[in-house]
């Protein structure tokens, strides 16, 4: 949060409010803002890296009582994530080629085909 903000909502001893789904969001209604719920905080990975699927847990995570990851630690799960995301991704073509291939179905040119086979490039 911007550093006059953070003097905003300690001088003005607002109440904050947090929502966790994955994700967590706190916000404060401070007057004089343009919106009702002016953003205080925002995470994200939390469930994914540390396994915090409830907000106690990732309040562990960001107060510290959770340790932090390792780089190493961090590098397994990133490659365990990317490895998900290849093979789903891999999984939808082989299910649109396994579509195609089915008494029926309207044939794919053999260009198209040899298009599909090859890996999927990776987007971030």
């Amino acid at each position: 949060m911007e550093r006059d903000l953070y003097e905003t909502v300690r001088r003005g001893n607002y109440q904050i409010f947090c929502a966790y789904r994955y994700t967590m969001t706190c916000f404060a209604d401070i007057p004089g803002r343009n919106t009702s719920q002016t953003p205080i905080l925002v995470t994200q990975n939390y469930a994914a890296l540390y396994e915090a699927r409830m907000p106690t847990a990732a309040l562990d995570v960001l107060l510290g009582k959770t340790p932090s990851l390792t780089v190493s630690e961090l590098a397994i799960k990133e490659k365990a994530f990317d490895d998900l995301v290849d093979k789903a991704a891999r999984d939808v073509v082989e299910a649109a080629i396994n579509q195609a291939t089915l008494p029926g179905a309207t044939p794919v040119p053999e260009k198209t085909a040899a298009k599909a086979k090859s890996s999927p490039v990776k987007k971030r």
